[in-house]
């Protein structure tokens, strides 16, 4: 087995999508990749399941282990090494381990981050500068919104689920009295 253990930080493992926490909208194959940018993980890494959608065929790598922030224990033995992504109008590349993530398509973590100090992060804009390649290049994180849920026609949301661009969906109904009318008085509570 893995003598050396890789770690996923707690905000890779749960989702988190506030505070000081920095997510990428990248493209891969003209797919979204949704990015958390994360010192507290060892490794970058990119989701089995991200990598189905975009065709990409990882290769076997030296089997690691990677513990999980509560405790549990992976192992992730394939890897696309060099994998190119688009974010912002600038190509870049990381090795990114393959995991079975859920919150996040990838997890650009402390191995891709350090080559590129010295780094400029101004976490309330949710940006980023450093060179690459002997270019400068500033990233612009997702910035939170607060706009309402709004409605979708059945072709905006086959769009947006093609291109992997759906992170949550919320199906409203209107309840009537009439409706509810119909119900037994115990589904009723139940549905209250």
């Amino acid at each position: 087995m893995a003598s050396e253990f890789c770690q996923l930080s707690l905000n890779a493992l749960a989702g988190t999508a506030h505070g000081d926490a920095m997510q990428l909208q990248a493209l891969v194959q003209n797919k979204t990749m949704l990015t958390l940018i994360d010192t507290g993980s060892s490794h970058s890494f990119v989701s089995a399941a991200f990598l189905d959608t975009v065709g990409i065929k990882p290769v076997p790598t030296t089997p690691k282990q990677v513990k999980l922030a509560n405790g549990q224990i992976l192992l992730s033995d394939l890897w696309v090494p060099n994998m190119p992504w688009l974010c912002n109008g600038y190509t870049l590349h990381a090795d990114m381990r393959v995991l079975d993530i859920t919150a996040f398509d990838a997890i650009l973590g402390y191995d891709w981050l350090k080559p590129l100090s010295p780094m400029t992060c101004h976490w309330a804009q949710k940006t980023m500068e450093f060179s690459y390649q002997g270019h400068s290049v500033c990233l612009q994180g997702v910035k939170p919104t607060t706009c309402p849920v709004q409605e979708l026609s059945a072709d905006q949301l086959v769009k947006l689920w093609k291109g992997n661009d759906i992170w949550a969906l919320a199906l409203v109904m209107q309840d009537s009295d009439h409706q509810q009318s119909d119900q037994s008085p115990a589904l009723q509570e139940l549905l209250q």
